[in-house]
């Protein structure tokens, strides 16, 4: 069990019932990373044994990634996969902020389990198993005993909290993002104050467009049923319940470094904290690094409302989809263009912008008179300055070609699996000219991988054997294993320095025709 001391922070005031620091921004928001990878590396790769997914009828696989530069493991983040974790988790600033406090990533795909009230022992046994497996594949046979971070995402969310009340002992912090908030009546009331009084630190992270500033005030019921409970908000201000940014990922990399780093200096050492509005955090730096987040412009202004054009068509918005924006493509290139939406669509753009459906939309860089504003804001919209709104894909086997063109370009996601046939994207306006970051996330169905699969044999190769090219007419993707595709080539990529033994490099090839079945050829790396 933790145990803990708090401290009021000096200099700190209340809005709306938030976090605020008197104090300079960090410059940690003031970069930007770029996009995330198409798609991220994992060196080795296990199968959860004993465990057999719905939505795949065969075992899930866990995917471990470890820092290069890591002689000894100090920690895991642990997720399953649902929507957020797999952008974060690929995320370079959130990797290099863990790559400094030895912490590595288990990703698992599909997931393992999903509850609402209690975790299964013979999941939890399975999981455990699995992250084993990985640590001797690895060569890093602590990874069996190291402490364990859950994550988890909306019908994810609540999973966090479960694991930390069922394995206290082992988890140096849990958090739950956009989706389930501790408070009387919620899924996850009950583990929450299980993990609280076991003094696991929690952070809940929830969108300002999810409700984000109710929630937090709704989350004050498990500060009030347990006071010193070791439970942090973080208002992801100018964001909603899907999507990702560069300052969200890196300042999650940081809460996790610091909560590891915190766990490595020595238990039952007392966890001290810090008091701000009502909640704790683990010290000043991490409280401070949230209240300058919550301060940022991105937060400020009015909202504008985003849409997306496909095949000259501005997209419906539907009131009662969760993503809102649903369409499908059976080609394997697709265009996609970011535009304003002319007037507030029904839902909940109603209530981020505070009018009402079939109500002019405010485009930033038009002034709306009556009489002339719709046609401005049409003429707005047709001609999107470059840079001004921006797409990203938030998952799924997909791939930005440049421009508003995507290609389908399938990945480690099992082809037998739902997942493996859409992908997920936000659009994102960042603002702050007198408006606030606005986002808008959308669908895309897109046409079947084959799912039969030819072994293409394996091959002892050293690094003088990379860059390989992928053979005209086909995609590829790299299950698992130190290398990624880019511009139709195999690179090596995150090689442990450490590496002693051989490591498997495991490469599925797939005819863009869909008319060949996928070929899996694995390249063994040798010193």
């Amino acid at each position: 069990m933790w145990s803990i001391g708090t401290k009021k922070v000096p200099g700190v005031t209340s809005r709306r019932g938030g976090t605020l620091l008197r104090l300079i921004p960090l410059l940690l928001f003031g970069s930007a990373f770029g996009a995330v990878p198409e798609e991220a590396v994992y060196q080795w790769a296990a199968d959860v044994t004993g465990i057999v997914s719905k939505e795949t009828k065969a075992a899930p696989r866990a995917y471990l990634w470890l820092p290069p530069a890591t002689v000894k493991a100090k920690g895991l983040v642990l997720a399953q996969h649902n929507m957020l974790e797999e952008p974060v988790f690929a995320h370079p600033a959130f990797r290099a902020e863990l790559a400094k406090a030895d912490v590595g990533l288990v990703w698992i795909t599909p997931m393992v389990m999903q509850a609402w009230d209690k975790l299964a022992d013979a999941e939890l046994a399975a999981m455990e198993e699995a992250i084993r497996e990985l640590g001797d594949r690895s060569g890093h046979p602590e990874l069996g005993t190291v402490p364990l971070a859950p994550f988890g995402h909306s019908a994810m969310a609540t999973y966090p909290y479960l694991f930390a009340a069922a394995r206290p002992e082992r988890t140096f912090c849990a958090v739950s993002i956009k989706g389930d908030w501790p408070a009387k009546g919620r899924p996850c009331w009950e583990p929450a104050k299980v993990a609280a009084r076991a003094k696991v630190p929690l952070l809940l992270v929830t969108g300002e467009y999810e409700d984000g500033y109710n929630r937090r005030e709704k989350a004050r019921d498990l500060m009030k049923e347990i006071p010193d409970a070791t439970f942090s908000i973080w208002l992801d201000v100018g964001g909603g319940h899907f999507d990702w940014s560069d300052e969200l990922c890196q300042g999650l990399g940081k809460w996790f470094a610091g909560l590891a780093a915190i766990w490595e200096r020595g238990r039952p050492r007392p966890l001290t904290g810090v008091s701000v509005n009502g909640f704790w955090y683990p010290n000043e730096k991490l409280a401070k690094m949230v209240a300058d987040y919550e301060s940022l412009p991105r937060g400020k202004g009015k909202f504008t409302v985003l849409g997306y054009e496909y095949e000259g068509k501005t997209l419906e918005q539907n009131p009662k989809a969760h993503l809102q924006v649903v369409f499908g493509t059976k080609d394997m290139t697709f265009e996609v263009k970011p535009v304003f939406e002319t007037t507030v669509p029904p839902g909940r753009p109603e209530t981020w912008t505070g009018k009402k459906a079939g109500e002019a939309n405010v485009v930033p860089g038009v002034t709306s008179r009556r009489g002339a504003g719709q046609s401005a804001v049409t003429a707005a919209r047709r001609e999107v300055t470059p840079g001004t709104l921006v797409l990203q894909k938030i998952q799924g086997p997909v791939e930005h070609l440049g421009g508003n063109t995507w290609a389908v370009r399938y990945n480690r996601y099992d082809p037998r699996g739902y997942r493996s046939r859409e992908a997920t994207f936000q659009m994102v306006y960042p603002g702050p000219d007198g408006f606030k970051r606005s986002v808008q996330q959308g669908l895309v169905h897109l046409p079947w991988p084959r799912q039969d699969l030819k072994d293409g044999g394996t091959f002892t190769v050293s690094a003088k054997a990379f860059p390989k090219t992928v053979p005209a007419g086909y995609g590829a993707y790299v299950r698992e294993g130190p290398a990624v595709i880019e511009n139709g080539r195999i690179v090596l990529k995150d090689v442990p320095k450490r590496l002693k033994g051989p490591i498997d490099i495991a490469v599925v090839s797939y005819d863009l025709a869909r008319k060949e079945p996928s070929v899996l050829t694995v390249y063994r790396l040798v010193r």
